[in-house]
């Protein structure tokens, strides 16, 4: 290896001293140059300041002299006004020229004309005892001898003549400062009443209104901005000094301290090259222009089986088996520091080829940039790696084509591992699982599925059977699983194993196997009752005109043709009641078979067919009806849907009781999620324990009311067909009911499964 040189320059008394003068005199002219700026920027921000308070009064002028040429255009535009005399508004000499200058009233009150000019005058006076600011008219020829103008004002209206627009200035008025500022007056038709006597026309410039705003306040504020401006300004200077100073004394360090450093490298190299020698790793100097070694460590040497002259000078392309365009890209990256670590192959002398890893960087020795490597031999290692790779892919196949859902997680709860089962059970893909979190990929997971990580985590094993799980879109999948701990080779816990099952469908299945167990014995207790119902019902009216067929043949034996009458008159009610029962059992038999075609009705459309059917009875006994306007659109047997609004209004109607001013309210609203429809009376009410009674076959609270009994019972079967409930609320007697209802077959466009077409 070439041996660094010891013997390196050093800097002369006499160069010492004429580089520190050197340094010296350019600080001063940063302390000078620094000061200079500063300066200007305080000079130039206090001029800005200054320019902007300036344009402030000149905008507060503006404004008053637009507020005072409107009121002159109103005045104008009016040919003056006329005010009561009085010793504040005398009669204006100066009009005593224009015919009705002073007037009075019928009652004999004086008026006199007081025009524009006197007008404004009489506001800038008040102005000027109010706020300070002064204004007047003025012209070259005043009528008036006080709105004659001053000097400046003189200048301004000659400028105006020269077709000037404005002027302002600061100026003193009475001992204390003004921003004054004037602007022309141009004569309109109004103007002529009073001055073309001076001879003006339309459109002569006839004067100008001077107004005059107190500089006071914005002087004040000007020279508080001062003060802060001067502390700031004054502090930046500071800190710029300082850090002036304090860069200097860094410099200072920065050039003792590299001509230290310089030192410590020529003792840095004697120490390189003997660690270079007697260094137990693998170590080569190369020279990157013509990747040939320039020198190799003893380790070099028994490592790869080379002397010492063999080594030196040989191209590194017998050892590495990498092309050499290749070896010398991979070095242009270790030697622009873009990378340190690679994995070579290299070949040792006898011809045997061996896996290294190898550290390298640039290093400059006499001017020169060398590469140096250090070189390890990780054969070993790979070999290791290679085996337990073989066994990770094993245990990765039999995990992903296992036929249940399998998850491993580490300790910190983030995935290793998962089925493919697990993949398609869960929605979730192996590049946006693999390595995340599990409550990253399930952020909304439970409470309940935390705390059973937290236990096999801490050794428990846990599982259940049909465990319900809801998704983040809502829907609820049932499964089985259980959740284990696995354990590192020290025995520690290294994470959990979750095996889940979707079990959905069977579980579903056994859910509507149950549902219709239940509505299977729903239906037969039902059934019995209906035929108990119906036996009873039927056999009522058939036991009516058999009595009264016996006293019919009583009565025609003793001719009582009175008697005759009312007989068949009884038989015609029993058989008319028996044809209503059968008619209204036959409606219910054909609940449960789609009559109609379905078809889609809006909520408001709905409503006004079922108010036309009801409009007799509902004038009848003069109830009233609210109804919402908007609501959802429905889908179904319009005829069936019908008919759960028209019972329940038939219901309200019958049942409205002696209410002075009926009224029934049919609506739709939105609870917890779900559509509810109701219809609300103020009518006789519900007592609480006959809540459901009142949905039963041939069920009346009210035995001498009309009807079988039959019509809350259709509605409930239409309801439930559509996939609904329905409920009744009410206070109690005389309270009133709401009946409650949703229908989310007939919402969401999905007949019933029930529901066939009735092709008779």
């Amino acid at each position: 290896m070439t041996e660094p040189s010891s013997d390196r320059p050093t800097t002369p008394p006499e160069a010492q001293a004429t580089g520190a003068g050197q340094f010296a005199d350019s600080f001063v002219l940063i302390v000078v140059c620094w000061s200079l700026l500063i300066c200007l920027l305080a000079g130039w921000d206090y001029y800005q300041a200054r320019q902007s308070a300036l344009n402030n009064a000149r905008t507060a002028a503006r404004h008053s002299y637009a507020k005072d040429l409107t009121f002159r255009k109103w005045a104008t535009g009016h040919g003056g006004i006329y005010a009561p005399v009085s010793p504040r508004n005398p009669p204006n000499a100066n009009l005593a020229h224009v015919p009705e200058r002073d007037i009075e009233t019928p009652s004999g009150r004086p008026l006199t004309l007081i025009n524009p000019a006197y007008m404004l005058r009489q506001i800038h006076e008040l102005a000027d005892d109010t706020f300070g600011t002064r204004a007047h008219i003025t012209s070259l020829r005043p009528i008036r001898p006080g709105n004659a103008p001053d000097p400046w004002e003189i200048a301004t209206l000659e400028a105006f003549e020269r077709g000037e627009s404005e002027r302002s200035a600061l100026q003193s008025i009475d001992g204390d400062p003004y921003l004054r500022l004037m602007r022309p007056m141009i004569v309109d038709v109004g103007c002529l009443k009073c001055h073309a006597a001076q001879g003006y026309q339309v459109d002569d410039i006839r004067g100008g209104i001077s107004v005059a705003i107190p500089w006071a306040p914005y002087r004040a504020e000007l020279r508080t901005y001062l003060l802060f401006h001067l502390i700031g300004y004054g502090g930046l200077w500071s800190l710029g000094m300082l850090g002036i100073g304090l860069s200097r004394r860094r410099l200072q360090n920065h050039l003792a301290e590299r001509h230290q450093a310089e030192v410590r490298l020529r003792q840095s190299e004697a120490r390189y090259h003997s660690l270079f020698a007697n260094h137990h790793s693998v170590m080569l100097l190369v020279d990157p222009e013509t990747l040939n070694i320039i020198d190799a460590n003893p380790a070099a040497q028994d490592y790869y089986g080379y002397s010492p002259e063999e080594l030196r000078g040989m191209p590194l392309a017998n050892l590495n088996t990498l092309p050499p365009d290749a070896i010398r890209a991979e070095m242009e990256k270790a030697r622009q520091l873009r990378r340190n670590h690679f994995e070579f192959l290299h070949r040792l002398a006898g011809g045997e080829v061996r896996e290294v890893e190898v550290f390298s960087g640039p290093v400059e020795f006499d001017g020169r940039v060398y590469m140096y490597s250090i070189i390890h031999d990780i054969t070993p290692r790979k070999e290791a790696e290679a085996r337990l790779g073989h066994w990770h892919e094993l245990m990765n196949y039999i995990i992903e084509h296992d036929p249940n859902a399998i998850a491993v997680l580490d300790r910190n709860l983030q995935f290793l591992f998962v089925s493919d089962r697990f993949l398609n059970d869960y929605r979730v893909k192996h590049r946006d699982i693999i390595g995340k979190h599990h409550y990253e990929i399930f952020p909304e997971i439970p409470e309940k599925w935390r705390e059973v990580h937290r236990r096999a985590l801490a050794g428990e094993v846990l599982g259940a059977e049909d465990e319900p799980f809801e998704r983040d879109d809502g829907r609820v999948d049932y499964v089985r699983w259980q959740c284990r701990p696995w354990h590192e080779r020290d025995g520690s816990i290294g994470g959990i194993v979750l095996y889940t099952e979707v079990i959905t469908p069977r579980k579903e299945a056994e859910i509507a196997l149950e549902q219709k167990a239940r509505e299977l014995e729903e239906r037969s207790g039902e059934l019995e009752r209906f035929n108990y119902t119906v036996s009873h019902d039927l056999k009522s009216p058939l036991v009516t005109v058999k009595a009264f067929l016996g006293f019919l043949e009583q009565d025609i034996a003793s001719d009582n043709a009175e008697r005759i009458e009312t007989d068949i008159a009884h038989m015609r009610g029993a058989a008319e009641k028996m044809g209503i029962l059968l008619d209204e059992l036959l409606e219910m038999s054909r609940i449960g078979r789609l009559v109609n075609p379905p078809e889609e009705i809006a909520f408001d459309q709905l409503l006004q067919e079922v108010l036309s059917l009801m409009a007799g009875p509902l004038a009848e006994k003069e109830v009233g009806i609210e109804r919402d306007e908007q609501g959802p659109k429905l889908f179904g047997d319009r005829p069936r849907l019908l008919e759960i609004w028209q019972n329940l209004i038939e219901n309200a109607v019958k049942y409205m009781g002696d209410q002075g001013a009926p009224r029934i309210r049919l609506g739709v609203e939105e609870t917890g999620g779900e559509i509810v429809f109701f219809v609300r009376d103020n009518g006789m009410g519900i007592d609480p324990r006959y809540r459901e009674k009142i949905f039963g076959l041939f069920e009346k609270l009210d035995a001498k009311s009309e009807g079988s009994g039959l019509g809350l019972a259709l509605v409930k079967r239409i309801v439930e067909l559509y996939g609904g409930r329905i409920w009744v609320e009410s206070e109690g007697a005389g309270k009133g009911s709401c009946f409650r209802f949703t229908l989310p077959g007939a919402l969401h466009r999905q007949l019933p499964d029930g529901l066939k077409r009735d092709e008779t």
